[in-house]
């Protein structure tokens, strides 16, 4: 360490010398165990924490978090906090972004404005592009999130994991598919599958593409719009 700098300071001048790009060092946080890729900008407002290792030609910031993550190359995160999670190459994430623990989001994938990821594993080239929560749930290659699109996992008593193969869409404000009670239950939306807006799916068939069904319930002057409360129909 040079006489006068502090363990900080002395880390940035690390990776400065090992190409490394900062637009504004005093605004950029490193800690001392954490590896970067030559190449990688580093915007104002990024803290890189932990066991945290970005690889090059990244674009990291402003303003983003990264803890005991793995961030493969040509990976950018705008506005992002993400933990104890990998992040393969030439993904997009943010801005406004949380990936928490255990996720993998596959390659080429995109994450963007107000999403939520937890506990899941994303196949190459999925795309959310803004409001969703996806946790605990595997899901296939190619995969498309429309706007409002959420993982249902609970029902009350336990939480299950969602699968969703290669290739599907649900479009916007779609929730599910959930295994309902049945722990060895695994409803799954197939290959090139469909969820329209608005449903909340609860099993798909094996063959053409399936979506939830609404009934709309009269009592009186009361009209109220209620999902179909039989997790284990098929529709």
């Amino acid at each position: 360490m040079e006489e006068g700098m502090t363990p900080i300071q002395e880390k940035r001048a690390q990776l400065l010398a090992a190409g490394v790009i900062m637009m504004d060092p005093a605004s950029v946080y490193v800690d001392s165990q954490v590896t970067v890729g030559e190449g990688t900008v580093l915007l104002p407002g990024t803290i890189l924490r932990g066991d945290t290792h970005v690889g090059a030609h990244c674009e990291i910031g402003p303003n983003t978090m990264l803890t005991d993550c793995t961030v493969e190359d040509h990976v950018h995160i705008n506005t992002a906090q993400c933990e104890q999670s990998e992040i393969r190459a030439r993904c997009e994430i943010g801005p406004y972004t949380h990936i928490r623990p255990h996720c993998v989001v596959g390659e080429g994938s995109k994450i963007g404005a107000f999403v939520q990821l937890k506990n899941c594993n994303l196949g190459a080239g999925t795309k959310m592009a803004h409001l969703t929560y996806v946790g605990d749930a595997d899901v296939g290659e190619r995969v498309n999130f429309g706007c409002g699109t959420v993982t249902c996992n609970y029902d009350g008593n336990a939480k299950y994991r969602t699968v969703i193969g290669d290739d599907c869409f649900l479009s916007p404000w779609a929730a599910g598919p959930t295994p309902p009670r049945a722990p060895r239950s695994r409803p799954t939306p197939r290959r090139t599958a469909w969820s329209s807006a608005g449903r909340g799916r609860r099993r798909s068939p094996a063959g053409p593409p399936a979506t939830g069904q609404r009934r709309k319930r009269h009592k009186g002057d009361l009209r109220l719009n209620a999902t179909d409360r039989d997790f284990g129909k098929e529709v």
